[in-house]
């Protein structure tokens, strides 16, 4: 599995997200868009464990903009989709 889209699945917990991480080690696109339980510690997750991953969509979740900077020195994505500006 490559793309995976759980857009507004507002139930999704960062435990369910850890299972999938853990058995779609080769996603290389994840939207999350809508998913409003998960929070920073969902992106340090998603970010050390799918080391494919080159595109996210974290549109209207409770990552916040700061964890994201941090994310992107860490783990270049090509394509990030946020609700906030991106840093310059």
């Amino acid at each position: 599995l490559e793309k995976l889209n759980l857009s507004d699945l507002n139930k999704l917990s960062e435990s369910t997200l850890s299972s999938i991480a853990t058995k779609c080690p080769n996603l290389e696109s994840l939207t999350l868009r809508g998913c409003t339980k998960l929070t920073d510690l969902s992106f340090f997750h998603i970010c050390n464990s799918l080391e494919h991953l080159v595109s996210m969509d974290i549109r209207e979740t409770h990552i916040s903009a700061s964890v994201v900077e941090l994310g992107r020195k860490n783990k270049p994505l090509v394509s990030i989709y946020t609700t906030f500006p991106a840093a310059s």
